[in-house]
């Protein structure tokens, strides 16, 4: 059994949502916490951390639709749009 915070755990986690219909496996075992919004900026905040970057948008989207007063799910979007701005721009543009 891991910890709560162990990297690992967070790290395979990311990895399960990254596959494909992984955000749908999420929303699965999440159950009723599904339908938190907190819970949802919690995991999407989780799973940026891990590189699952897009999913995490997909998240935050979902919890800003239940908690539209909660601005810090706004912050986190900008930031997950600004990196996926610049990764996309510095991977595939080349001089």
């Amino acid at each position: 059994m891991h910890a709560p915070n162990d990297t690992q755990t967070r790290a395979c986690l990311s990895d399960i949502v990254k596959a494909r219909g992984g955000i749908d496996v999420l929303f699965a075992e999440l159950g009723d916490a599904a339908n938190s919004g907190p819970a949802l900026a919690f995991m999407a905040t989780l799973i940026k951390d891990y590189g699952a970057v897009e999913q995490s948008v997909t998240l935050y989207y979902k919890a800003l639709d239940m908690c539209p007063e909660m601005t810090t799910y706004v912050l986190n979007l900008v930031w997950a749009g600004a990196y996926i701005f610049v990764y996309t721009h510095t991977h595939t543009h080349t001089a």
